[in-house]
């Protein structure tokens, strides 16, 4: 893993609190999905190769210490530099700040 790559955060509508997501069945309003990318441009655009236009906000690893106890599931999935799929986060990738700068999971 480079020294640059970090995790974004995807967040989605709650419209997802009562309809499925079209390209990704995990979506929804209480939780997050974890990017790891070198950038917000790459991260944004594996977000649109992934998800559509079908969410909601892209945050950076300082917001997400600010704000993760608003998503009460937490990371739910994280989608590596190497793969397309989102799995299962790792403890640390789930976000909940301990002091980690987010650089790795």
């Amino acid at each position: 893993m480079s020294d640059d790559e970090r995790l974004w955060y995807v967040t989605f509508g709650h419209r997802y609190h009562y309809e499925e997501h079209p390209r990704w069945a995990q979506a929804h309003p209480d939780g997050v999905l974890a990017i790891r990318a070198t950038g917000y441009e790459e991260a944004r655009r594996r977000t649109f190769e992934l998800l559509g236009s079908r969410w909601s906000d892209l945050m950076d690893w300082e917001v997400w210490q600010r704000v993760w106890k608003l998503y009460p599931r937490g990371v739910v999935a994280v989608l590596e530099r190497d793969s397309d799929v989102p799995v299962a986060p790792t403890a640390r990738a789930a976000g909940e700040p301990a002091g980690a700068d987010g650089a790795s999971a």
